[in-house]
This record gives structure tokens, C-alpha cells and sequence, in this order.
């Protein structure tokens, strides 16, 4: 994913954004790019991916034990010894968590730069180009408006960044929706997908707090300032594809999954002994 101008990690607790909205780049550091809390000097929030984190992740699991097998097996090498194989390969994982994040990052950095009309890359590797060309898919699809680009959004308590709010058409209706970006390393099981949806309930809770923001954080001349957010009436998720196509939710009663969101921040407040 993107890093928003605004967002900075706090020691400790995660990703954060300064309330009301200033730039935190000149912040002191430690020695782990982290902001230490003592040197905080306005109010914080946390971000909405943030809250979420303490949120169990089921599918996560077999996928990780997925990723170990693979790696043994690709290897070409596997030790007649279990705990050496263990040992070898059970952080495999970790790696192509990283690939997908770097994959994620470039293709929202493309999203957001055909967005605004601005020049691609001088070059871009193969599957970069098969997610921007899934973008421009959904773009043609769907004919957004754009009525703000990667915004940050202020909640009760919370704050997240959108890759975008426009008006756009879903399913034979225009409105104005939130929208996310999700780059996935394959389409999803036809069948798992009629019976659990395209989005996973984390992705489904962050969209619903982002919809349910009243305020947006806007740069001007004379720095941050807080502005009413666009008024939407929806949420959608795109899943971009390494095959050049893409797929998208709109999500679904977004009432219930702010419930859902508001119940992860105050466990992510116990968790982390926030007020």
C-alpha cells in the first residue's frame, strides 16, 4: 500500500495520523523510523488498517502453511530432517507477503497516476503493466468522477486514507462511492467466491469506517486543513489481477460493518491501553 503524506508510525502502536492534520515529516525519529509517543506534540489517531490489525485473519493461516509447502517443494532440496525443513521454510511466507505489498504499492502508485492524467514510468515490469491495464478496465467500466484522489479522512477517533471518492456506476446504479484497491496474485475460486464474496470482512469493515469519515484533510497554500467530506452512498473494493482484469464488491449493509470497525477500535484501544 501507499504511504499517505500524513501517516507516520508511533512506537509501539502503530500506524497513526496527527489530529488536526499536520505534516509529521520533521518529527523526531528513533532509530527504527518510528515517532516515540513523548515526542507526539498534537493529538493522534489511529489508522483504520491499524484498528484492524487486531482482527483474526482465518484464511491467512492455510494460505501461510500454503506458502511454507510451496517453498519446500520449489526448493528442490528437502531436508530428510523435519525441524530442519521447518526451520528452512516456515517463514516463506514473509517473503511473498512482501512481493504482494511492493506489487500493491506500484499498482495503486499506476492507479493513481492514471487517475490524474499524469505520466507513467519511463518502464514498468510485465505485471505492472497487467494491473494497469485491469485499472483501466474497471476506469472504462465504470466512468468515475473523481472527487478526490488518496484523501485522508477523519472518523470518531480514527483516520484512513481512499485511494478514491467518485461517481461512479455499479451495477446498473451511479452514486457516489469510496473506493479501495486490492491487487491479488489470482483470481478467486469461483465458488469460494459466490459463497464468501470477493472482499474479506476486514476489507469490508475498512471501507464502511472510510464512508462513514465527516471530515477530509486537504493541502493548501497555507498548510492542512479539515474540510466536510463528499456526501457517498456507497463502498466499493476492486480487485486488480495479474491477468489484466479485474473484479469489485460494493459492499453490502455498510451500518453493520461499522459496528464491526467501531467494535475493533475499542478492542484495538484495550489492547493497546489507549483511553
Amino acid at each position: 500500500m501507499t504511504s499517505p503524506k500524513l501517516a507516520f508510525p508511533l512506537r509501539g502502536r502503530g500506524r497513526h495520523y496527527p489530529y488536526p492534520p499536520q505534516d509529521p515529516s520533521g518529527w523526531p525519529r528513533n532509530q527504527w523510523g518510528s515517532v516515540n509517543p513523548d515526542d507526539v506534540p498534537v493529538e493522534v489517531v489511529p489508522s483504520v488498517t491499524n484498528v484492524l490489525s487486531v482482527c483474526d485473519k482465518p484464511g491467512l493461516k492455510g494460505w501461510a502453511a500454503e506458502q511454507a509447502l510451496r517453498s519446500l517443494y520449489e526448493s528442490g532440496n528437502i531436508p530428510l530432517d523435519v525441524e530442519r525443513a521447518i526451520q528452512s521454510h516456515k517463514w516463506a511466507f514473509n517473503d511473498v507477503s512482501e512481493r504482494r505489498a511492493d506489487a500493491g504499492t506500484r499498482a495503486h502508485t499506476l492507479a493513481e497516476r492514471l487517475t490524474q492524467d499524469l505520466p507513467l514510468p519511463s518502464s514498468i515490469s510485465e505485471e505492472d503493466e497487467a494491473y494497469a491495464d485491469a485499472f483501466l478496465k474497471f476506469w472504462s467500466d465504470t466512468n468515475p468522477e473523481p472527487l478526490e484522489v488518496e484523501v485522508t479522512m477523519y472518523g470518531d477517533g480514527y483516520a484512513g486514507t481512499a485511494d478514491l471518492i467518485a461517481n461512479l456506476t455499479v451495477n446498473f446504479s451511479r452514486g457516489p462511492r469510496v473506493v479501495d484497491y486490492k491487487t491479488r496474485g489470482e483470481r478467486p475460486d469461483p465458488k469460494k467466491k459466490a459463497r464468501y464474496g470477493l472482499l474479506y470482512d476486514e476489507n469490508r469493515m475498512q471501507l464502511a469506517a472510510l464512508a462513514h469519515c465527516p471530515q477530509v484533510a486537504l493541502e493548501g497554500s497555507e498548510g492542512w486543513e479539515l474540510l466536510p467530506a463528499p456526501q457517498v452512498e456507497g463502498a466499493v473494493g476492486v480487485a486488480l489481477y495479474p491477468d489484466g482484469t479485474y473484479d469489485l464488491e460494493e459492499v453490502a449493509d455498510l451500518d453493520r460493518w461499522y459496528r464491526g470497525f467501531r467494535g475493533a477500535l475499542e478492542l484495538w484501544k484495550g489492547l493497546r491501553g489507549v483511553a
